[in-house]
């Protein structure tokens, strides 16, 4: 095997594990074994079984969202980039279970150290600063805050709405244009 096949073997396969059975669950043995492979390859690829819970998720998230870029130019654009990339990160097979297994953990700071880099299209505190002080978001409201209020809705039909999945196409789309307005609405200056 290449180098790039086993890693993607391995991602793979901790992907497949960490669904079933949440971080704490799994166990580096068992994704070895799920990868058909050595446990030592897995050490030669991630530092730790947390540094591979961390690329698993990004793993997902590139797959899902090819690196789309979240225009600044108008608060509708950007509205509509984040909530096209949530929806596109959480119809993805497995993730929401992998946000939900993240959820259980007691000390989820191991998985924002510092060496780990937020994902570019998940921290948007950069982005939200940038339109406050462009004045295409209002500037009354901690950008965190904002930040929170937007994900909230963007993510809600995923989690606590989960028969999201089961719309029509034409549904799916209704309901985005609705969170999309909503968020337009709250985040006008």
């Amino acid at each position: 095997m290449s180098m790039a096949t086993t890693k993607d073997t391995i991602l793979g396969a901790a992907l497949t594990t960490f669904i079933d059975k949440g971080f704490s669950g799994a166990s580096i043995s068992q994704i070895a074994k799920a990868a058909n492979i050595n446990q030592s390859l897995i050490y030669h690829h991630f530092k730790s079984k947390e540094d591979l819970w961390v690329c698993v998720k990004k793993y997902c998230i590139d797959e899902a969202i090819n690196f789309q870029h979240i225009r600044h130019d108008t608060l509708e654009n950007f509205v509509r980039d984040l909530v096209e990339v949530r929806f596109a990160v959480y119809a993805k097979d497995g993730m929401r279970m992998l946000v939900h297994w993240q959820a259980l953990e007691p000390n989820t700071s191991q998985f924002y150290g510092q060496s780990i880099t937020p994902h570019p299209l998940f921290d948007i505190s950069d982005h939200i600063k940038e339109l406050q002080k462009s004045k295409l978001i209002r500037s009354d409201q901690n950008y965190q805050v904002l930040s929170g209020v937007i994900f909230g809705l963007a993510s809600y039909a995923f989690f606590d709405f989960a028969h999201v999945f089961e719309l029509s196409k034409e549904q799916r789309d209704a309901y985005k244009e609705l969170v999309c307005q909503i968020l337009i609405k709250t985040l006008k200056p």
